[in-house]
């Protein structure tokens, strides 16, 4: 619509983070050319690939030229010097997530991150296990858990087996189980604190259907008996999902993945590690390192709003126990992440707070399959 139009005095931009530099190009830069008139590009810092960012940095370099300042970067602090209220509510939004949370770096800093690359760097892992969380073997009395599942591939037909985006693989990815003790943060604010103390991980076996391995997966649940489960009901996902309401009811939380969703779940599984509300045990456990390896292998790239982000298809790990390369997948990580999504619910103790394993419980000694 912007075709043919004119702008003989100035033209100026709003939001250039969001436009595409092909049709700036096409449909705005020839506004000005009868009269060489200036441009000015006004937006919000997202990532160093954003027209916004290549505009910044072509000039930056006219800048070193002729010494002519034309850049001009106003942070949050800069607005509540006149608007005091508007630094009140930043404040409040650090609170709650931190920081160094990419939202906060980019809405309010008017920083940049990268538009791909590793999502997971030495600080924000150090800030997952520092303080060490210990792992517990078993529910300890008057604690509080949830569980959060990510639901694996199987041996359905052929060995395809169905990803969360719907497309098929012949790698087996893996059924991951994650306990949460819960706990509250100190302070004036009655927030929950997750700290992740075990892990049950059931490798290429069917736990859609009334199985044995489902059962295993139940037995477990029912050890620690969570007061809320998370659960991936994407695809076939739909039928684990159904076969816990049905015994759980209201505590199941089914949770659907689609790149909004999954873009969403990263934003407040980070706001929850940046404020130092998310914890993960570590110790020599096949489960723990895997964890790890996901972790510093995790990427991410931005695509438009939205983040793409996983472990890319080529990365393989080596089993400490059986020193064979195999592919490495987001199983743990997942299964770990989808606590966000009920991070600030209302998690109260339960009533029963002596629990007595069962025989067919899992314990951390034989919860693997591999």
């Amino acid at each position: 619509p912007n075709v043919g139009s004119t702008a003989s005095l100035l033209l100026s931009k709003d939001e250039c983070q969001d436009l595409s530099q092909a049709y700036v190009e096409r449909a705005f830069d020839p506004m000005t050319a009868n009269t060489n008139a200036p441009h000015i590009h006004t937006g919000t810092a997202r990532h160093d690939g954003t027209y916004l960012a290549l505009k910044r940095k072509e000039l930056e370099e006219l800048q070193k030229q002729d010494g002519r300042k034309r850049i001009f970067v106003i942070n949050w602090r800069d607005v509540a010097r006149t608007n005091p209220a508007y630094g009140q509510a930043v404040q409040a939004a650090i609170l709650r997530k931190g920081a160094q949370h990419p939202a906060i770096l980019t809405e309010y800093e008017n920083v940049e991150t990268a538009q791909t690359g590793r999502l997971f760097d030495s600080r924000r892992i150090a800030l997952i296990f520092n303080p060490a969380t210990p792992a517990h073997t078993a529910p300890m009395q008057d604690a509080r858990y949830v569980v959060t599942i990510d639901v694996g591939g199987t041996d359905l037909n052929d060995s395809l087996v169905s990803q969360r985006d719907g497309s098929a693989s012949h790698d087996h990815d893996m059924t991951v189980a994650t306990v949460h003790q819960v706990t509250a943060t100190s302070g004036s604010a009655s927030l929950n604190l997750l700290s992740t103390v075990d892990q049950l991980t059931i490798s290429g076996q069917n736990v859609l259907d009334d199985t044995p391995a489902r059962q295993r997966l139940f037995a477990y649940i029912g050890l620690w008996q969570p007061l809320r489960i998370v659960v991936d009901s994407t695809g076939l996902g739909v039928g684990l999902a159904s076969a816990l309401i049905n015994h759980y009811g209201s505590k199941v939380t089914p949770f659907q993945f689609t790149a909004a969703t999954k873009t969403q779940l990263l934003n407040d599984w980070l706001a929850l590690i940046e404020t130092g509300r998310y914890k993960h045990y570590r110790d020599d456990s096949i489960d723990c390192q895997r964890f790890i390896r996901q972790l510093e292998k995790c990427e991410h790239q931005y695509r438009g709003n939205l983040i793409q982000w996983g472990i890319p298809a080529h990365v393989t790990w080596r089993h400490p126990v059986t020193l064979q390369d195999e592919p490495i997948h987001d199983d743990h990580l997942i299964s770990a992440a989808l606590v966000a999504i009920i991070a600030d619910s209302n998690l109260q103790p339960r009533e029963i707070t002596s629990v007595q394993p069962s025989r067919n419980a899992v314990t951390r000694r034989n919860r693997q399959d591999d």
